[in-house]
């Protein structure tokens, strides 16, 4: 691994790391690991309606900030890509996708 590419990956070793699919889709194929389930259908809610306490309460976590990196990871891309695009529309700007996370 080069300078460039370590950096950029130490950049990223604290990010969310964040499963967009249903709950029960969680439940019948387990949740990705290392990953927090927040289905793509509450992702508006919970990053910008809610205060950080109930966020806090509701999904266990401090809420993160816009400046927070957060990966989307995901087996099939396309609620991937239009969480990436919620997310970014919400102000959060180091958001990226990731395919080929394993469930735990």
């Amino acid at each position: 691994m080069d300078v460039k590419t370590n950096a950029a990956v130490e950049g990223y070793l604290n990010a969310l790391l964040l499963d967009v699919r249903d709950r029960c889709e969680v439940e019948n194929t387990k949740q990705i690991c290392g990953s927090i389930n927040i289905p793509v259908t509450e992702l508006v809610n919970a990053f910008n309606e809610i205060s950080e306490l109930e966020f806090k309460t509701r999904y266990g976590f401090k809420k993160p900030g816009p400046d927070c990196p957060i990966i989307i990871c995901y087996q099939a891309g396309v609620r991937a890509a239009h969480a990436l695009r919620i997310m970014q529309r919400l102000g959060y700007r180091k958001v990226f996708t990731y395919k080929g996370m394993h469930n735990c």
